[in-house]
């Protein structure tokens, strides 16, 4: 199961990267070490603009 997941994740950031425009909102960004797994306060997010398939 290791490397199907190593795929989607490939595939998953070649999409993130090169096909979605998308604008990241002003957002409380920081992470508190206290915790693990560590996550910005306001997670992560994003606003999508367009998708482009290519």
């Amino acid at each position: 199961g290791e490397w199907i997941t190593n795929r989607l994740m490939k595939v998953a950031l070649k999409l993130l990267v090169e096909n979605l425009r998308y604008t990241v909102p002003k957002q409380d960004l920081s992470v508190s070490l206290a915790r693990i797994p560590t996550l910005p306060k306001s997670g992560m997010i994003i606003a999508p603009l367009s998708y482009s398939a290519s």
